[in-house]
C-alpha cells in the first residue's frame, strides 16, 4: 500500500471503541439534540467545542445475531442488494503487514438536486471482548482518484461496536462525523432522516434475516471468507502470537512470517508424514510437556474424529475415530481417552466438546491440533469403586451397555440379562441391577426410560451397579454405604413388597391431570430431533408423544409421531409393536390433529420472517409498530405488523392476546366479544363484533395455540373464522346477525407470534388477512387499513403495560389480572416460562430449528447456518431489565387531566383576542392559529400519560403532530372559505332576510357580526372533537 495517506488506527485506538458501550456516555446524551428516536433506536446529534462538525451517535438493539448484523453490514457484494443508497464499493487495497486494515472505496447516491458522495477510508476491524470492532478514518490512495460530478467527502470517521446481548440479539452503537457539504439547514436534515431512516431500518432487518439464505449458495471455501469468520479468526491468533507464552511459537495466519525464525521443538516427536512440528506447549496451561504432547495436521474439512467429555477432568478426550477418515490413519497414535489440548496453537481449555466441535469445522484447512496422551492423573479410570455388592463405572457410548440389560416388573429399573464384561478386566454378573447414571436414581424408572439414560448423547457416564436384593435406601446412603462399607448384610425383600405378589385389583390408579402435567414439566426433553425409534425405545418415544401434546409442542411431537408410525407399520407381527400400535390407533384423531397444526405452523413461521420471498411489502412504521403488506386474493391483502415489546412482562402480553372475550375493552372498534367455547388448554372459540361508521361487522373465530419455546423460541397462535358447519363441536350457538348495515365479515387467517427475548423484552408479530365485505372499494379499503392496523399492535402492547401496572395493586378490578389470579392455566403457564427463561439465561437452549427445509451439501464440514444463527463464546446471559420504572411527570403535562381544556383555550381566545370588532385577516389569522393548537396539543392528549413520557411514543407522536396539523390547516381554509360564501353571498337570500334587505344593502357591523358568528361556531366545533377524543381515551383507560 503505497502512495496513499494511511491514518493511524492503532491497537489503542481500537479498543477505545469500546468506550461506546458505556451507559455513562448516553447518559451524557440527554443534553444533546435528538434527531430520531423510537423503539429500540436512538440517533442523538452534537457539537463538540474542538471541531465545527456535528457528530453523530447511534444506539440500537436489533433481534438478530451479532454476526449476521457484522455481516450484512460488512460484506460488500451483499450490501449492495440491498442498501438503495450505495452507488459503488469495493475494496482498493489490503495492509501486507496486518490483515485486520484495508482501503475501502464508498460513493453513495444523493437525491436530487445533490451531488454523489464518495469515500476513500482505511478500515481497520477486531473482535475484542466478544464484540466487533469497526473503525474508519478518510485517507487517500493512488488507486482511487476522484471522479467528475462526485463530491469527495474528504473529513470522515466513524467507529461501529457490534456487541450480542442475548442470544439472539445484538447492540449496535455508532459514532459518526464527516463533512458532506451539504449546506442544507438541520431542520431539513431532520425531516429527511425522520422519514427516510424507518424505511432503510426495514430493509436493515430484511436483509438479515435473508442472510442465512444468500449464504446457501455459497461454496465450502467461500463460507470460510464470511466476515465475521474471518474477523473472529485472525482476532483469535494475533491475540495467542501477542501471548508471551507464544512468543516462539509459529503463526499460521496469513500473514506468516518465516517459518525458520522458530525452529521445531526437539521434546516432540514427529508421528506422520502429515504431522508438523509440535510447538511449545507452555502456552496451554496443561500439565508439563513431555514426549506424550505431540500435534497433528488436518488437510480435509471431515477431521473423523469422535470426542467427549471425561467425567472427572471434564477435559475433551478422544473417543474413537471414523473408518477411512485422517484421524483413524492415526488411530495408533491416538489411542481412548487422549486429551485435545490446542486448535492452531490457541489452547482449548476450559472450553466444552461442542464448542472445540464447533471450531475444528469452522477452521479453516490444514488445522493442526494439539493432543497429549493419557495420563493417570488427568483422566479417570474406567472402574471408579468396587464393593462386593456395587461398582460404579465410567461408562463410554461405546461400551454398549443398554444392549446387556433388561426390565424387572413396570417402573422396576432394569438389570443385566447377561455377564457385562467391561475392559477385560470386571466382569458385572448377571442379575445385578441399575441402581445410578450420573447421579439420578433408576430404581423406579421403567426400562426404556433407563435406556434413553444411557443413549441420550455420547457422552461418558457414571453408572452405578448394585446387587438387585439391594435395600432402597435414599440417594445419599445408598452411595456412601456401598462404597464406604462392606459389611453391609442385604436384606430380603419382604412378600407384601414384591410386585409379583400385587393383585390385579389394587393396581394403581391412572393418574391426574395435575400429575400429567408435572410430569410433563418434568421428563419432556428440549430436543427430539436426535431421538430415532427402535424396539428399546419405542414405549417411550409413545410416552413423551403424550407429554409433548400435553405441553402444546406440536413442533415435536409432530415429527415424532411421522418416526414412530413409520417404525410401527414394519413390525406389525412383533407383540411390543402391536400393543403400541392399539394405543396409538386409540388416539389417531388427535395424532392427526397434531400433525396437522404442525404444518400450519411451519407455514405461519414462514410468513413471520421478512425472507425475500414471503413477498412482503414494507408500508409504514407508527409507534415502533412496522406494517408489511402483500396482496390477497379476490383484491384483499395480508397485513404483517411487528414490533418490539420492551419494559412489559412477556407473560401478560401473552395475557392479553389469550382473553379473546376481553379485546372489547382495547381493541379499536370492538364494541362486543364473547368466548363461545373453550375446546383445549390453548384451543377456544370466539365471537368478535367491529362497529365502524355506518356499518357494523362480525365475525367467530376458532383459534389455537402453538408452543414453539423449544424448538423456535416463540409462541404461535393460529385462527381463522368459521360458519356452523365448520364448528369442531355441535353444542354451539352462533349469535345471529343483526341489522340493516350489518354482515358477517371473512377472517380467512390470522396469526399472532410472541418471541421472548428476555422476561421484559419480545417480538410480537401479527399476521392478518381479512375480507370486511362491505361496498368501500378495495383500493380505498386497503389503503385504510394499512395505515391504521399498526395502532391495533400498540394498544396491545399498552394493555400488557396496564396489566403489569395493575398486577400488585390490592383490590384491582383489572379483568387480565383477576383472569390471571383465578385461572389455572396461568399458573400452569408461568412454570413453563420460568423454567424456558431459565434455560435462557443460562445459555443451554437448544438451536432453533429452521423454518426452511436443510440443504444437502457435499461437504459434510460445511456448518454455515450454525456460524451465521447461532451465538457461541457468550460469556454473558442476557440482562435482565426493570419492570416498573419510576417515572416524573411535567407540570404542564397535568394540564391534560382538564378534558375541558380546549372550552378553557376557545373562551379565552374569543373572550379577549378575538372580537366582532378585530379586523378579519386578524381574526381568521387567529382562528387559524387557535386550530393548530387544538391539533398539536390535542394528539398528546390523545394518549394516556403513560404513553407521553415514553420517549419512543412521544418521537412518534411529534412526527404524527405534524401531519395533523397539515390536516387541520386544510380543514381550516375550506371551513373559512365556506363560512365566508354564506356569510357573504348565501346567508342574506336564505329566510326572512331575503324578503326584507339585498345583499348590498346590509352594514359592515352585521356582516362582520355574523361572520364572528361562524369563526366561534367552527372553532367550537374543532374544540368539541378534541375534547370528545380526549375524554374516549380516559374512558378507556
Amino acid at each position: 500500500m503505497r502512495h496513499h495517506s494511511s491514518p493511524e488506527i492503532s491497537s489503542e485506538v481500537m479498543a477505545s471503541a469500546l468506550e461506546l458501550t458505556e451507559a455513562s456516555l448516553w447518559a451524557k446524551m440527554a443534553d444533546d439534540e435528538k434527531v430520531y428516536v423510537e423503539p429500540q433506536f436512538e440517533l442523538y446529534r452534537c457539537y463538540p467545542p474542538d471541531t465545527t462538525l456535528p457528530k453523530y451517535f447511534v444506539k440500537a438493539w436489533l433481534p438478530y445475531a451479532a454476526d449476521t448484523l457484522f455481516n450484512v453490514l460488512a460484506d460488500i457484494a451483499y450490501r449492495k442488494t440491498w442498501d438503495a443508497s450505495v452507488k459503488q464499493a469495493y475494496v482498493v487495497d489490503q495492509s501486507p503487514r496486518d490483515c485486520m486494515l484495508d482501503v475501502v472505496y464508498w460513493c453513495i447516491k444523493m437525491p436530487w438536486p445533490f451531488s454523489n458522495r464518495d469515500y476513500v477510508y482505511h478500515r481497520r476491524v477486531a473482535y475484542l471482548e466478544n464484540a466487533f470492532v469497526l473503525v474508519a478514518h478518510a485517507g487517500l490512495h493512488k488507486d482511487a482518484p476522484e471522479v467528475n460530478h462526485t463530491i469527495r467527502v474528504e473529513a470522515f470517521a466513524s467507529r461501529i461496536v457490534i456487541r450480542s446481548s442475548g442470544v439472539n440479539g445484538c447492540d449496535i452503537y455508532v459514532e459518526y462525523c464527516d463533512e458532506s457539504n451539504y449546506s442544507v439547514p438541520n431542520t431539513l436534515i431532520n425531516w429527511g432522516l425522520q422519514t427516510g431512516l424507518s424505511s432503510y431500518l426495514n430493509d436493515l432487518k430484511m436483509a438479515c434475516a435473508n442472510y442465512a439464505a444468500y449464504t446457501r449458495s455459497f461454496s465450502d471455501d467461500a463460507v470460510q471468507e464470511i466476515p465475521s469468520q474471518l474477523v473472529r479468526l485472525r482476532s483469535e491468533r494475533k491475540s495467542s502470537m501477542r501471548r508471551p507464552s507464544l512468543r516462539h511459537a509459529r503463526s499460521y495466519s496469513v500473514d506468516e512470517p518465516d517459518p525458520t525464525v522458530f525452529p521445531p521443538s526437539p521434546t516432540h516427536r514427529r508421528l506422520s508424514p502429515t504431522s508438523r512440528s509440535a510447538r511449545s506447549v507452555s502456552a496451554f496451561a496443561l500439565p508439563t510437556a513431555d514426549a506424550s504432547t505431540f500435534f497433528l495436521d488436518f488437510m480435509q474439512d471431515h477431521t473423523g474424529l469422535r470426542l467427549e467429555t471425561d467425567v472427572y477432568s471434564k477435559l475433551a478426550v478422544v473417543l474413537g475415530c471414523d473408518p477411512g477418515t485422517e484421524a483413524a490413519k492415526s488411530m495408533a497414535a491416538l489411542p481412548r481417552g487422549t486429551i485435545v489440548v490446542s486448535l492452531n496453537a490457541v489452547s482449548v481449555q476450559g472450553q466444552s466438546v461442542k464448542e472445540i466441535v464447533d471450531r475444528i469445522r469452522r477452521a479453516p484447512r490444514p488445522l493442526v491440533i494439539g493432543f497429549q496422551l493419557v495420563h493417570d492423573d488427568i483422566v479417570a479410570t474406567s472402574v471408579l469403586e468396587k464393593s462386593d455388592d456395587a461398582v460404579k463405572l465410567h461408562v463410554h457410548h461405546s461400551d454398549n451397555l443398554h444392549e446387556y440389560i433388561g426390565g424387572r416388573a413396570p417402573k422396576a429399573g432394569a438389570v443385566l440379562m447377561r455377564p457385562f464384561t467391561f475392559h477385560h478386566d470386571v466382569i458385572v454378573p448377571a442379575g445385578w441391577q441399575v441402581l445410578e447414571i450420573n447421579g439420578a436414581n433408576m430404581l423406579e424408572l421403567s426400562l426404556n426410560e433407563v435406556v434413553h439414560y444411557l443413549r441420550c448423547n455420547t457422552s461418558a457416564k457414571l453408572v452405578v451397579l448394585g446387587k438387585e436384593d439391594r435395600p432402597k435406601l435414599s440417594l445419599t446412603r445408598r452411595l456412601s454405604r456401598a462404597f464406604s462399607s462392606k459389611s453391609l448384610k442385604p436384606k430380603p425383600l419382604s412378600a407384601s413388597s414384591s410386585s409379583s405378589s400385587t393383585p390385579l385389583s389394587t393396581l394403581p390408579p391412572s393418574p391426574s391431570a395435575a400429575d400429567v402435567d408435572a410430569r410433563a414439566l418434568r421428563e419432556t426433553l428440549m430436543d427430539y430431533g436426535h431421538v430415532a425409534v427402535n424396539l428399546d425405545n419405542a414405549q417411550w418415544v409413545w410416552t413423551h408423544i403424550e407429554l409433548l401434546m400435553n405441553e402444546e409442542r406440536h413442533f415435536s411431537a409432530g415429527p415424532l409421531i411421522e418416526k414412530l408410525e413409520q417404525f410401527l407399520s414394519a413390525r406389525k407381527d412383533n407383540p411390543l409393536c402391536a400393543s403400541i400400535q392399539a394405543q396409538v390407533d386409540a388416539k389417531q384423531p388427535a395424532l392427526t390433529v397434531v400433525k396437522e397444526r404442525c404444518a400450519q405452523g411451519m407455514h405461519a413461521l414462514h410468513e413471520f420472517n421478512a425472507d425475500a420471498d414471503a413477498g412482503w411489502r414494507f408500508a409504514q412504521t407508527y409507534f415502533g409498530v412496522s406494517t408489511h403488506w402483500k396482496p390477497g386474493d379476490d383484491g384483499t391483502i395480508w397485513l404483517k405488523l411487528d414490533g418490539i415489546c420492551e419494559g412489559v412482562d412477556i407473560f401478560n402480553a401473552l395475557a392479553v392476546v389469550r382473553e379473546t372475550d376481553l379485546f372489547n375493552l382495547w381493541a379499536p372498534f370492538c364494541n362486543k366479544s364473547s368466548l363461545l367455547a373453550t375446546l383445549g388448554r390453548v384451543e377456544l372459540i370466539t365471537y368478535l363484533s367491529v362497529a365502524i361508521p355506518l356499518m357494523q361487522r362480525d365475525a367467530v373465530v376458532h383459534a389455537f395455540g402453538i408452543n414453539a419455546t423449544y424448538e423456535h423460541r416463540c409462541v404461535v397462535l393460529l385462527g381463522k373464522s368459521i360458519t356452523e358447519d365448520q364448528s369442531p363441536v355441535n353444542n354451539i350457538e352462533f349469535p345471529p346477525v343483526k341489522g340493516w348495515n350489518a354482515d358477517r365479515m371473512e377472517l380467512r387467517a390470522f396469526r399472532a407470534l410472541v418471541e421472548p427475548y428476555a422476561r421484559n423484552r419480545g417480538r410480537t408479530c401479527i399476521v392478518v388477512n381479512v375480507h370486511p365485505k362491505c361496498p368501500v372499494p378495495m383500493s380505498l379499503l386497503n389503503f385504510t387499513i394499512k395505515k391504521m392496523a399498526g395502532v391495533l399492535l400498540y394498544l396491545l402492547m399498552r394493555e400488557a403495560a396496564k396489566v403489569e401496572k395493575h398486577t400488585n395493586e390490592p383490590g384491582t378490578t383489572n379483568p387480565h389480572v383477576l383472569r390471571i389470579q383465578n385461572d389455572p392455566f396461568y399458573a400452569w403457564l408461568r412454570l413453563r416460562m420460568n423454567k424456558w427463561f431459565e434455560h435462557l439465561d443460562a445459555g443451554t437452549l437448544p438451536t432453533p430449528l429452521s423454518v426452511r427445509p436443510r440443504l444437502d451439501r457435499a461437504s459434510s464440514g460445511s456448518v454455515y447456518g450454525t456460524r451465521i444463527e447461532s451465538q457461541t463464546n457468550l460469556k454473558s446471559a442476557p440482562t435482565r431489565r426493570k419492570s416498573g420504572v419510576d417515572v416524573v411527570r411535567a407540570v404542564l403535562d397535568r394540564v391534560y387531566d382538564v378534558a375541558v381544556w380546549p372550552y378553557v383555550l376557545l373562551a379565552l381566545v374569543y373572550g379577549y383576542l378575538v372580537t366582532p370588532a378585530t379586523p378579519l385577516l386578524h381574526a381568521h389569522g387567529m382562528k387559524a392559529l387557535l386550530t393548530c393548537a387544538f391539533a398539536w396539543f390535542g394528539v398528546a392528549g390523545s394518549f394516556s400519560w403513560q404513553a407521553r413520557v415514553n420517549e419512543h411514543v412521544m418521537a412518534e407522536i411529534q412526527r404524527l403532530r405534524f401531519r395533523v396539523v397539515v390536516l387541520a390547516l386544510f380543514f381550516e381554509l375550506l371551513s373559512t372559505v365556506m363560512a365566508y360564501v354564506w356569510t357573504h353571498h348565501l346567508a342574506c337570500r336564505v329566510g326572512p332576510s331575503h324578503s326584507q334587505l339585498a345583499c348590498s344593502q346590509r352594514s359592515p357591523i352585521e356582516v362582520r357580526t355574523t361572520d364572528h358568528f361562524w369563526m366561534v361556531a367552527n372553532s367550537f366545533l374543532a374544540a368539541s372533537f378534541t375534547v370528545g377524543i380526549q375524554i374516549l381515551v380516559k374512558i378507556h383507560i
